[in-house]
């Protein structure tokens, strides 16, 4: 459930939170159950915590999720313009094996970067 929490947030760029307190709690908490010193509730209720705080990420992301895709619609835009710059000034760009996908690949390139500034 941690590294599942650590995905979520990494994928939604939230801060992760502190569970690093809960995952001690629920390891303290095992080694009283297997020593007989504490019943499994106590296991059950560290473990409720973590995924509490799963649950809450994932609602956050959820939350989160249009904005995430906007963004990443705009950086694979902007990647696509600097190629074409970068293709608009080869000198060779007409020669080779691959240069007629190299000119459909301007001609799509050219379209999204006419598209950026409303995509902002």
């Amino acid at each position: 459930k941690a590294r599942e929490l650590q995905a979520v947030c990494a994928g939604t760029h939230v801060p992760v939170p502190d569970i690093q307190t809960l995952l001690a709690d629920l390891n303290r908490r095992t080694s009283e159950v297997s020593e007989g010193g504490s019943g499994p509730g106590q296991i059950s209720e560290s473990l409720a915590k973590v995924v509490r705080a799963l649950a809450d990420a994932s609602a956050l992301a959820a939350h989160r999720k249009p904005v995430v895709g906007l963004i990443g619609e705009l950086q694979s835009a902007l990647e696509e313009a600097a190629w074409l710059r970068a293709y608009e000034t080869d000198t060779d760009r007409f020669k080779g094996r691959d240069c007629n996908a190299k000119l459909q690949r301007s001609i799509k390139a050219t379209k999204v970067r006419a598209a950026i500034p409303g995509m902002i």
